[in-house]
């Protein structure tokens, strides 16, 4: 009798064990969890490339970043995306894993902070001088010579790269949003400002500035890229790589250009 129970114990173990395997094998499996939808993508009011407009998310960065995810199959969509000002969304790029800022210059300042990825747009950085200004400088030696107040957004390549190139950091007006910029302009409290080309002329034009200003020179020229946290999961970033140079070879991202650029 006890030798029979011990036999009805010991076969009762493995038969529990198939039960609890085939319940799992039963179990419906969900398919792995893309890894671009952890990312965060964070971007600013900066027109053609990235912008607001009647409550939605727009502009040439908006829609490829948008395009990409979809190609990679992420589920993530522009009305994901988070529109902060720009030194905000710098800041958390830089400290947080897993995120992405966009749309960034490529500067030597910033290659130990960002993985760039995905050159999408030009990225023309310029001087605009108020034009009673005479003389007007025609390179950052003499920018520095006149000691004329230059408006940078904190954080952003016009502060960078005036920075690396000597301009003393007195002669620098730093804000921390593109409006107070213009602020200061229209206030006088600055006579340049060192900004995007496009994104500059933009702003001024809207603000009613933009015959008071004038482009003397080129500070740099380059591309506009997203900008990942290097803690972000590499399968994330090789997603996001591999998904936009497929669209490039497609045409789709010079079609979406061509939608804002002629």
């Amino acid at each position: 009798m006890q030798l029979a129970r011990k036999i009805r114990v010991a076969r009762g173990v493995p038969l529990a064990a198939l039960l609890a395997v085939s319940a799992l094998l039963a179990w419906p499996v969900r398919p792995a969890a893309n890894p671009l939808d952890e990312v965060t993508f964070y971007t600013e009011q900066f027109p053609p490339l990235n912008f607001r407009q009647d409550g939605r998310l727009r502009g040439i960065a908006v829609d490829i970043a948008e395009a990409v995810l979809k190609k990679a199959g992420s589920n993530q969509r522009r009305g994901d995306f988070r529109l902060v000002q720009w030194s905000k969304g710098y800041g958390r790029a830089m400290a947080r894993p897993d995120t992405v800022l966009f749309s960034t210059a490529r500067v030597p300042e910033r290659e130990d902070d960002f993985i760039f990825v995905a050159p999408f747009a030009p990225a023309r950085l310029v001087l605009f001088v108020r034009e009673r200004i005479s003389p007007k400088p025609s390179n950052v030696r003499e920018l520095i010579r006149s000691g004329i107040e230059v408006a940078v957004l904190r954080d952003d390549v016009g502060q960078q790269v005036l920075q690396r190139r000597g301009v003393p950091r007195a002669q620098l007006v730093t804000t921390g949003s593109k409006a107070s910029a213009i602020e200061l302009l229209r206030r006088e409290r600055a006579d340049a400002w060192a900004y995007s080309a496009n994104a500059g002329a933009y702003a001024l034009q809207q603000h009613g500035l933009r015959d008071a200003y004038a482009i003397t020179l080129t500070l740099k020229s380059g591309a506009n890229y997203f900008a990942f946290n290097p803690e972000t999961d590499p399968a994330a970033i090789r997603a996001f790589r591999n998904a936009f140079y497929a669209l490039k070879r497609e045409g789709r991202i010079a079609e979406i250009r061509n939608q804002y650029v002629r």
